[in-house]
């Protein structure tokens, strides 16, 4: 099933060291990552909606972005708290 899309809805303990989201990704759904510390976040462009609280009292400590600045602003974010570089240290953008 090569076209298929997935969405992420939730991560079940309080740290993670890196996660990697594939391209096939399309949405984190509400409360994914809430109240879990990370690592390394690397986030695809093919993300277009990240639902409510997905990174509520969430930390992450190195998050890169594989879409320019126009496709991070084309993403639905349901509140402040669905914004994962609300609680990031540090921010890059893969410039590929």
């Amino acid at each position: 099933m090569k076209n298929d899309k997935y969405k992420i809805i939730g991560a079940k303990v309080k740290e993670l060291s890196q996660i990697d989201l594939s391209e096939e990704v399309i949405e984190i759904g509400r409360n994914a990552f809430e109240n879990v510390t990370i690592e390394s976040f690397t986030m695809p462009k093919s993300i277009k909606e990240i639902g409510e609280d997905a990174f509520k009292d969430s930390k992450i400590y190195n998050f890169l972005y594989s879409g320019s600045p126009s496709d991070w602003l084309k993403i639905k974010f349901r509140n402040i708290n669905s914004n994962p570089i609300k609680n990031s240290d540090d921010l890059k953008r893969n410039k590929k």
